[in-house]
């Protein structure tokens, strides 16, 4: 009876024991249940990270978001086998507005900054749904559902001339991309290349400044995919 009642106990303890694994709570406060460790994922957000990068489509911000919001509400009590593939669409939705993010060369407003920045955001709140968050848990939720407020709050007018903006950019970093394979890695010639833009690709205003003239630009892009092209 004693041997009996001695196994009842271990059995018991480990049971709960068992339990408290299960239900691990963060040091940064996430109570839920930590289903699926980092280890266990972070080749495959490593992949997508870098197909993010290796990826030069247009890319539409407002479809992304959407992305992150849809999907918000189905992963936001923790990441199970069930909504696994839920996170990795907002996690690469989140890793494109990142990469947006760090290579626009535009001056956008703190409106258009805080919805690049839910990119950056979602990703640090989803490392404490795979066990590997830093700082505080509920820091990042609310950093996440403040940056989804606002991008509710954006109207159509906005996300035009956000769009416009975007495009822009991307249109002049690939051509600066064209200018230094043109003049391949002749400094010289490169610096006598670029010298030459002023007068072709830039238009003076009448108070002395330049604006880039987006069609002479697009143009030489166009030119220039197909040289290589047939090259």
């Amino acid at each position: 009876m004693k041997r009996y009642i001695i196994t009842l106990i271990l059995l018991i303890t480990c049971t709960f024991t068992l339990t408290g694994c299960r239900n691990q709570t963060t040091d940064s406060g996430f109570k839920e249940n930590v289903e699926i460790a980092w280890d266990d994922v972070k080749d495959d957000f490593d992949q997508i990270d870098q197909d993010v990068e290796n990826d030069t489509s247009k890319q539409d911000v407002k479809a992304l978001t959407q992305t992150i919001l849809d999907g918000y509400d189905k992963i936001k009590e923790g990441i199970t086998q069930d909504n696994q593939e839920e996170a990795k669409k907002i996690y690469e939705a989140a890793s494109r507005l990142e990469y947006i993010e760090k290579n626009t060369d535009q001056k956008l407003s703190n409106e258009e900054k805080e919805i690049l920045e839910l990119g950056k955001k979602t990703k640090t709140l989803m490392m404490h749904y795979y066990g590997n968050g830093e700082g505080v848990f509920q820091d990042a939720v609310d950093d996440v559902e403040n940056g989804i407020d606002r991008v509710k709050n954006f109207t159509e007018e906005k996300w035009n001339d956000f769009k416009d903006k975007l495009e822009f950019s991307i249109l002049l970093q690939d051509f600066i991309k064209r200018i230094i394979f043109k003049s391949k890695n002749d400094k010289i010639e490169k610096l006598k290349y670029i010298n030459n833009l002023k007068e072709h690709f830039l238009t003076k205003k009448e108070e002395g400044t330049y604006i880039p003239n987006e069609t002479e630009i697009n143009d030489f892009i166009i030119q220039e995919k197909l040289t290589r092209k047939d090259a």
